[in-house]
């Protein structure tokens, strides 16, 4: 993988209506995979918002450009990384 993009931002939000219990289980899994980019634990109303995103399976990709606009949703793997690659190209100054 690429090096770090100060132009570039992770941000994993996970959707339930059982809060309580899903955000310890959230903590310890970020904690035992040591993951380093940020993280969201949404209420039931999280699935407004995964719909209005076209979300239909889990996970649900949504790439996101620096003037907010949404550049493509609903890609994984490679051609998830080529997308990426593509935005911060495009977004250089």
């Amino acid at each position: 993988m690429g090096t770090a993009d100060d132009r570039f931002a992770v941000l994993g939000l996970a959707i339930t209506a059982k809060m309580e219990i899903y955000n310890e289980i959230l903590r310890k899994y970020i904690n035992e995979k040591s993951i380093t980019f940020q993280h969201g634990l949404l209420g039931h109303s999280g699935y407004n918002t995964f719909n209005e995103l076209g979300g239909s399976s889990w996970p649900h990709n949504v790439l996101i450009g620096p003037d907010g606009k949404i550049i493509v949703t609903g890609i994984k793997g490679e051609d998830l990384q080529q997308k990426v690659a593509e935005a911060i190209e495009n977004y250089k100054n």
